[in-house]
């Protein structure tokens, strides 16, 4: 998560204007319409020609009786309130009649939606969790039959989002490797009994909320008419709070902990474990990754996802440091033999560069000093190139570390160098954490990495947003960029890869009239801290969900313990089920990620056989493509698009297979009635039939045979799930998806 706003008192969203003098009489809403129609046009073969809309809106007069003025100029007024004017207005006209004198404002009318407030429209899961017709019946999809799970850290289970609207959890299996309560939590008892694995961390809270929290009880919040402004801001001291996520009906597994390699994959398995022995598909969420690693899914962290990628839906935040100069690559020439690039600005908090080689042949890495006004290098440490598995030394200020007269002089922290030889890939690689603050007395001294290698070799190196690199305008030394930003696990096979556009920029808080903006986010564009990059070949993000201003469930222990101002840090609170839950704003592709596992869960209550492979190609297929999507300067950074909820579960429904035709047919001749233990099959006009009901593995697990077209099937030795119920007949064989509760 990337921290990428001010609290103020009043949010004022700056966009630019075609107009000066128009700006301030036109709001925010409608000078983003503008911005699309200006870009469209750009887009378009025919932008002489294309047509501006015309919208509705709101003309602020400075007094009634200049109503006849604003027609004169032909304006189309529907109707006068006081001195506003409802009006049709064509958007080429609306700077000019914002330029009237007597004009004070115009304010496009906003449709209000239901709050995640502007998340869940923009992807259309609102419609599908209200209900769509397919084929004549009515479905809602809420991730009913399916298992929501994530590994992160900073978890409240108990929290108001992740409970029934009777009070009881909806949180299945707890896993905590480490922490306060480590264990592993089975029963309904021993969770709630259960607080938090951190209480100084928040973030599994929040993602497990976007992905399936249910809450809309009620309580105190804080809302506005549209994402990009704060426009209409109240706040609310009662009703139904608007913060709740996507599979609202899933049943959901937390694992938490340190995020380790290790625990991270532990905690994936013991996921699809659970599901599996309650015969239910599964979606993964993993909000946190990392830009260390050779991005090209051989390391073995990688392959062992690929692997549990098999078993369920796994999704992967993108990254949040596509405005970071961090990553940087060069082929060697005999020319020019080595990459030599700057920490941009000497600073750096615990970060690290990491080096891979295209092949096993050594490298020589160096950290070096290079004075600007001298022009002269100075090398600290350097990793030996004679052998392929070298740990070199930590130079630095603190006693613990190697002293080394040139750096002490110049920086304060540390350097160090370890290199390896890949068992995984057989690449050569170099690992150089560094931490280091110039000295206020160095006025010319700048910390860099050279690499020299093999001609031929291909070198690239990842920085952190702490470890950027920069070539301070010095010949032959390079410059980094954002183009290789992708979390290096979104190189994983059997991941799909999330990245994150903007739905709101601007939300209220519980402190009354008070609200915060976003630094430099444009609504409806990509979020400016969305990674991205290529992966053997292939674009990274997958696909774009919502992931800006995100508001969801912040854990209670976590609030109590850190003394969290709840006015001026939330925008919701609840007291229900016997304690306090609270809801605030998180950013970046860790918000966007469970926002698209909950749309694989709603994939996956309509067709639970999906596999990876066709989940990714509904998902990529039915994306939408707008014009911030057409006009991006890099389209690399959208993926696939925006996700579209209510296109992919069409697509889902269009395509069903699982098991022979599964529930796909449309033969009204079978008939499922559930019964107290089971279900009662009926086959118009079928004399002998046999139902049998199927796992989602394909195994039978219960049969039953019966006369006159009617079977009767006992699920009462069953696990709650879901099941595909076949009934055959000599002549025909339907089938339907049933649930077992």
């Amino acid at each position: 998560m990337k921290s990428l706003y001010t609290y103020i008192s009043l949010c004022i969203l700056s966009l630019a204007p075609a107009s000066m003098a128009a700006q301030a009489k036109v709001n925010a809403e409608g000078m983003f319409m503008l911005k699309n129609l200006e870009l469209e046009r750009k887009a378009s073969s025919r932008s002489a020609t294309l047509q501006a809309p015309e919208v509705n809106a709101m003309v602020i007069l400075h007094d009634s009786s200049d109503v006849e003025r604003l027609e004169s100029e032909g304006v189309k007024v529907a109707g006068l309130i006081d001195n506003a004017a409802i009006v049709t207005i064509s958007l080429d006209d609306v700077e000019r009649i914002a330029a009237l004198d007597y004009v004070e404002y115009v304010d496009f009318g906003r449709k209000m939606q239901p709050m995640m407030d502007f998340a869940r429209p923009a992807s259309n899961v609102g419609t599908l969790q209200s209900g769509i017709d397919h084929n004549g019946t009515t479905m809602v999809f809420d991730g009913s039959g399916v298992v929501t799970g994530l590994m992160d850290v900073g978890i409240d289970p108990n929290h108001a989002n992740f409970r029934n609207s009777d009070g009881s959890l909806r949180v299945k299996r707890v896993w905590a490797f480490d922490g306060i309560n480590a264990g592993s939590y089975t029963t309904a008892q021993a969770i709630s009994n259960f607080t938090t694995e951190n209480d100084e961390k928040t973030h599994g809270t929040h993602v497990a909320g976007i992905m399936a929290g249910s809450y809309n009880g009620t309580g105190t919040y804080a809302s506005q008419t549209a994402g990009g402004s704060l426009d209409g801001l109240t706040l609310h001291t009662s009703g139904n709070m608007p913060f709740y996520g996507v599979a609202t009906n899933s049943d959901i597994a937390m694992a938490a902990g340190s995020l380790t390699t290790a625990n991270i994959l532990l905690g994936v398995k013991n996921v699809l474990d659970y599901a599996e022995s309650v015969g239910k598909p599964a979606v993964v969420n993993l909000s946190l990754g990392s830009t260390s690693g050779p991005h090209d899914g051989t390391d073995y962290y990688s392959q062992k996802l690929a692997e549990l990628g098999k078993r369920g839906i796994i999704c992967m935040s993108a990254g949040n440091d596509g405005d970071v100069n961090m990553s940087a690559s060069k082929t060697l020439t005999k020319s020019s033999p080595a990459l030599k690039t700057f920490i941009a600005n000497n600073t750096a908090e615990q970060g690290n560069v990491d080096i891979w080689s295209s092949g096993s042949e050594p490298l020589t890495v160096s950290w070096v000093i290079y004075d600007r006004t001298a022009k002269t290098t100075t090398t600290l440490l350097t990793c030996n190139t004679n052998t392929s598995n070298n740990y070199v030394d930590i130079i630095g200020t603190s006693n613990e570390y190697t002293q080394n007269a040139d750096f002490n002089a110049a920086f304060q922290g540390y350097i160090a160098l370890a290199s390896d030889l890949d068992s995984g890939n057989n690449r050569y690689h170099v690992s150089a954490p560094v931490s280091v603050t110039p000295l206020a007395s160095n006025t010319t001294k700048l910390l860099g990495i050279v690499i020299e290698g093999p001609v031929g070799a291909k070198i690239n190196i990842y920085g952190t947003s702490t470890t950027a690199f920069d070539n301070n305008r010095v010949s032959g030394w390079t410059k980094g960029t954002p183009d290789e930003s992708i979390n290096d696990a979104a190189a994983a096979a059997n991941v799909i890869s999330v990245g994150s556009y903007n739905t709101r920029t601007c939300w209220g808080v519980l402190k009354q009239g008070y609200g915060v903006q976003s630094n430099g986010e444009i609504l409806g564009d990509i979020s400016s801290f969305s990674s991205y990059g290529t992966v053997n070949g292939e674009n990274k993000p997958d696909i774009c969900a919502p992931g800006a201003g995100i508001i969801s469930s912040y854990s209670t222990p976590y609030t109590t313990a850190n003394n969290i101002a709840i006015e001026t840090n939330y925008s919701g609170s609840t007291t229900a089920y016997g304690r306090n839950s609270y809801f605030g704003q998180m950013q970046g592709t860790s918000m966007s990620c469970p926002h698209l596992s909950g749309i694989v869960a709603l994939m996956l209550q309509a067709d639970p056989s999906l596999d990876f492979a066709q989940v990714k190609e509904h998902l990529t297929s039915t994306a939408a493509r707008d014009i911030n999507v057409l006009t991006a300067s890099k389209p690399i950074r959208w993926g696939a698009g925006k996700a579209d909820a209510l296109a992919a579960v069409k697509a889902v429904l269009d395509n069903r297979a699982a098991i022979g035709d599964v529930w796909a047919d449309a033969d009204e001749r079978l008939i499922v009635t559930a019964t107290a233990d089971g279900y009662e099959v009926y086959m118009a006009g079928a004399a002998d039939i046999t139902a049998t009901l199927y796992d989602l593995q394909g195994r039978p697990v219960a049969s039953a045979r019966g006369t006159d077209g009617t079977a009767t099937v006992s699920a009462s030795s069953l696990q709650s799930g879901i099941y595909i119920l076949r009934a055959s007949t000599p002549t025909a064989s339907l089938s339907r998806k049933v649930t077992k509760n």
